[in-house]
């Protein structure tokens, strides 16, 4: 079994929040017919920064695999909507 390791918001949000997520990570776990298990963090308050800012531990939470195999193309619109709403109301509980 291979794993994919990415970002569907595709970078850092930087205090913003959850942002919305693009497709590519998607469309790669649904060809290698991989799940998309989501990762959780709670939101960076600024006391984390930069590479040489003070660093303080983050609270995270491993959601439920979401499984790609035998999906539709068509479908990942629907997918990436379920996923974002799990994540959003994951981190608003950290």
């Amino acid at each position: 079994r291979r794993s994919l390791l990415g970002s569907t918001e595709g970078t850092r949000s930087r205090g913003r929040g959850l942002q919305k997520g693009k497709k590519g990570a998607v469309h790669a776990a649904g060809a290698s017919g991989a799940p998309i298990t989501m990762v959780c963090v709670q939101h960076d308050r600024d006391e984390a920064s930069g590479w040489r800012g003070r660093r303080e531990s983050v609270a995270g939470r491993v959601l439920p695999p979401v499984e790609t195999e035998g999906r539709a193309v068509g479908d990942i619109p629907e997918r990436m909507a379920r996923c974002h709403r799990q994540m959003a109301e994951a981190i608003a509980t950290l």
